[in-house]
């Protein structure tokens, strides 16, 4: 084994290390280089991108929303093509999200997103839970209004639909207790 480890050894530190280290700085020299033309088209993109926003009248949009990530395989002319067809896409989302009863809501969640059907969605869920919970909280209101009336010893009259006091002829409507402003 001692002639195969002296020539291991003498490889190792004639041959081998020269060979990584000079391959390891092409490979830095070529990752540079395309750093440097991803750094160039990536930039030409950018502006692009920008001066398509600002002809569409469309802010909000950022250009990493579109393209995440630029690389050399792709053209520059394929990765304007799907700008062009994201700012399209999103022109004509806004237009659907301006026959929207809430579009300032599903527009706020849109420019999070550049989701409509996720932001229409999620705007319509939210306006049927909070009519849900006011419905729930005004049929409680009324029953505990409905309670200390009846605590009060005012009686339930079915035919009046009001709570009436004795014979003093102080009374309260269903719709009064309905509709009594706590403020």
């Amino acid at each position: 084994m001692s002639p195969y480890n002296e020539f291991e050894s003498v490889y190792k530190a004639e041959i081998s290390d020269k060979y990584n280290t000079a391959v390891e700085t092409i490979k830095n020299k070529i990752a540079s280089v395309e750093n440097a033309l991803k750094d160039a088209k990536k930039a030409n993109l950018e502006k692009y991108f920008a001066e398509l926003c600002t002809a569409e009248k469309i802010e909000f949009v950022q250009f990493s929303q579109i393209v995440p990530d630029v690389n050399l395989s792709t053209t520059e002319k394929k990765y304007k093509e799907q700008l062009i067809a994201a700012i399209e896409k999103i022109k004509s989302e806004l237009a659907l999200i301006e026959m929207e009863e809430y579009r300032a809501e599903v527009l706020v969640e849109y420019k999070k997103t550049l989701n409509v059907s996720y932001s229409i969605t999620s705007v319509r869920n939210r306006k049927q839970a909070e009519k849900a919970e006011s419905l729930r909280i005004k049929v409680q209101e009324t029953a505990n209004r409905k309670r200390k009336c009846l605590a009060l010893g005012m009686s339930w009259i079915e035919i009046t639909s009001a709570f009436e006091y004795g014979e003093t002829q102080i009374f309260i409507t269903l719709q009064q207790i309905e509709t009594l402003d706590t403020n």
